[in-house]
């Protein structure tokens, strides 16, 4: 897994109001993640959980560790509007720092 690929992707999430609001457009995960492919960033669902889960652990609570863990992040959401705003909103709580070392 490329770390750094799945950081610029959130980092461009978090920065960029045009490429949010098209990732808020998306239908389902696979056209969440075509977007990201096409936009250049080679990440996967799972790819995205892992470094969120691994880089924010210190900032979130217990249970959204335990969302993110448990698939809840994106995958065991009933609608994917559910799961695309429990994204957002875990990327729009905390300020990330790029600057930490990627594993």
């Amino acid at each position: 897994m490329a770390k750094q690929e799945v950081i610029n992707f959130l980092q461009k999430v978090k920065e960029d109001e045009s490429f949010k609001a098209k990732i808020k457009e998306t239908k389902d995960s696979d056209q969440f993640i075509e977007l990201a492919r096409s936009s250049g960033y080679d990440i996967t669902l799972d790819e995205l959980e892992a470094v969120m889960k691994e880089n924010l652990s210190d900032e979130l609570s217990d249970k959204d560790l335990e969302s993110i863990a448990g698939g809840g992040l994106f995958g065991l959401m009933a609608k994917w509007s559910d799961a695309l705003a429990n994204f957002l909103d875990t990327l729009d709580r905390f300020k990330f720092d790029i600057s930490f070392e990627v594993k």
